[in-house]
């Protein structure tokens, strides 16, 4: 397999405003190597150091991409998060994203910059200058284009062509944001409902939770109007077409027609994902439960998370009182047994993992389905690694 390096940087954009630093995109598209087409190579699925330089494989092991510059790690809708040390010798971090082809974006500027979301990815910059306020937000659209200036005191991903925003408020330390008030936008970054909210979240089967003052949360549709009334203490986004609210006494879901489907009985509450929501009781205990609230896993001693290809991570105890992760399947018996420090969601049949008792730099990083260890560095496909080696002779 031949490899071939791309075309030079291009800087496509730049924006100054008085009460942020300067930010500049450009487009890195000789950051990587990347293969040529190959019907035994699949897209990207993940990365890790390989002998100090980053390297991205596809879900089988096979080298996909190769950094020249900088590092990511898990791709994710089709992109993974970009990092460069010292860029241009400047000592900083310079932040931005890659997409499967090894096409990289850098937000120069940026403290921050989140996944890509229905082709815009958000960013963060400090913007010390303007008093009570430390945080301002924008986007940059996939194709590197500075799509709105950072001009927002918090902001969410976009979610069926909106995005929810805030103006006005104190965010001096991130996600702990106070006063202002929140609104929408579109990719034009226009006001498209109003900022006016107390509260809002994402969209999802065309309904956002919503909240005129505090603990009293509906449902919004995309004209910012009222479709389910706010009746709720707490209320979350749809998933599996049903949304956890919460009232006195606990926590419950309604559908999207607003009728409420599983009653408030539980003491915490997750969404669904695959058919199955996690709950807690009054001990603290997990188990699940399907769409009609039946209670198909038991309750464990367990922390639980969302399922993902038919398994869900969890917290629990060792003998000497320590918590350590694993994961359950369907049943709610234990596929893979605790060991790990940190269990991470599985996509495309692999997961990211920290063996417990071992720092996140030590191996393997990944596991498959039935917990045996991935180390594509250690044993990687014998004619990529070859043609990966001489390439990199020949930079």
């Amino acid at each position: 397999m031949a490899w071939c390096v791309l075309l030079p940087i291009i800087m496509v954009g730049v924006i100054w405003a008085r009460s942020v630093p300067t930010i500049t995109v450009v487009v890195l598209t000789s950051a990587t190597m990347v293969a040529e087409s190959s019907s035994d190579i699949g897209p990207p699925r993940f990365c890790d150091e390989c002998d100090g330089q980053w390297v991205c494989f596809d879900s089988q092991g096979n080298m996909v991409l190769r950094h020249v510059l900088g590092h990511s790690n898990a791709f994710k809708d089709g992109y993974a998060d970009f990092r460069v040390f010292d860029y241009q010798g400047k000592a900083q971090m310079a932040r931005g994203f890659m997409d499967e082809t090894g096409r990289a974006v850098l937000i120069l500027g940026a403290e921050a910059v989140y996944a890509c979301s229905e082709g815009m990815a958000r960013f963060e910059v400090r913007a010390n200058r303007v008093p009570g306020i430390s945080y301002r937000y924008g986007y940059v659209s996939t194709d590197g284009t500075l799509a709105i200036p950072p001009i927002f005191s918090d902001a969410g991903d976009f979610s069926e062509g909106l995005a929810w925003v805030n103006k006005g408020a104190s965010n001096w330390n991130r996600g702990l944001v106070t006063g202002g008030a929140y609104g929408y936008i579109d990719k034009s970054g226009a006001v498209v409902i109003p900022i006016s909210f107390y509260d809002v979240g994402d969209f999802s089967h065309g309904l956002a939770p919503a909240a005129m003052s505090f603990g009293a949360y509906g449902y919004i549709d995309k004209s910012g109007a009222f479709v389910i009334p706010p009746a709720y203490e707490t209320a979350e986004e749809f998933s599996d077409g049903l949304a956890r609210v919460g009232r006195v006494g606990g926590y419950g879901f309604i559908n999207t027609k607003g009728e409420l489907v599983i009653d408030y009985q539980f003491h915490s509450a997750s969404r669904f994902s695959e058919g199955l929501a996690a709950v807690g009781d009054t001990s603290n205990r997990t188990g699940y439960i399907d769409k009609q609230g039946q209670l198909v896993i038991p309750f464990q001693d367990i922390n639980g998370f969302d399922f993902s290809e038919g398994l869900a991570a969890v917290d629990t105890t060792d003998a000497n009182g320590r918590f350590i992760m694993g994961y359950i399947n369907r049943s709610g018996e234990f596929a893979i047994e605790p060991r790990f420090d940190h269990a991470g969601t599985f996509r495309d049949g692999i997961a990211d993992v920290i063996v417990a008792d071992r720092v996140s730099s030590e191996r393997p990083p990944y596991i498959d389905r039935h917990g045996n260890g991935i180390d594509p560095c250690a044993e990687p496909k014998n004619v990529v690694a070859k043609d990966l080696q001489e390439a990199g002779e020949g930079q």
